[in-house]
């Protein structure tokens, strides 16, 4: 026990003196509010929580990154079926792969709170499960891509040599062939918060 406590103090020590440089790798919990018309999309009240990754440069003013998000969603909710409202429960997966740039205000400096503004592309694999006996012509499950961008502001603090608290607020515009609908709306309000380092 003493040996692991003196490992992590020499580890904390040494990535503080070393460190001083802002954050590259974030990891983030997810929590994510849909929007859209009512049938078109997912009920408000059902919200979409989840994990994400992101990498990216170090350059002080604009960087580029990379993001990996996966989200899950269960509930109860109303589909059109063949013009009639149908009642289902339903359970919802997604996987997002984003690539984009965010630009610093004031320069990007380790130590300091660092605000930032974002956009970029999005893909996604979407998954949809329903259970209703009622359906003709929505299938029990759906397998689909959808594509679309997203505005992001985010915010990051050092608060330990590289280890740093993030958190970010984006609005996801986004659009899938799902339950009989062509431009099925997964538009979402999304809050994250996590650490970097």
């Amino acid at each position: 026990m003493k040996l692991a406590s003196v490992f992590i103090i020499i580890l904390l020590f040494t990535t503080y003196v070393r460190g001083q440089t802002p954050p590259t790798t974030k990891i983030h919990l997810v929590q994510e509010l849909f929007s859209g018309e009512k049938n078109k999309t997912f009920d408000q009240d059902n919200t979409a929580s989840g994990i994400m990754m992101i990498l990216s440069s170090k350059n002080p003013t604009f960087n580029y990154y990379t993001k990996g998000k996966f989200i899950t969603a269960s509930g109860n909710q109303e589909f059109l079926d063949d013009g009639n409202e149908v009642d289902s429960d339903f359970t919802y997966y997604k996987s997002s792969l984003e690539v984009g740039g965010n630009i610093y205000p004031i320069s990007r400096k380790a130590k300091q709170p660092n605000l930032y503004l974002g956009v970029a592309g999005v893909m996604s694999y979407n998954y949809l499960a329903l259970d209703s006996d009622e359906f003709t012509k929505i299938k029990s499950s759906y397998q689909t891509m959808s594509f679309g961008y997203v505005g992001t502001m985010g915010f990051e603090w050092q608060v330990l040599g590289r280890y740093a608290i993030t958190a970010e607020i984006s609005q996801y515009f986004e659009t899938a062939d799902l339950v009989e609908v062509s431009n099925f709306s997964l538009n979402t309000f999304s809050f994250s918060l996590g650490m970097g380092w």
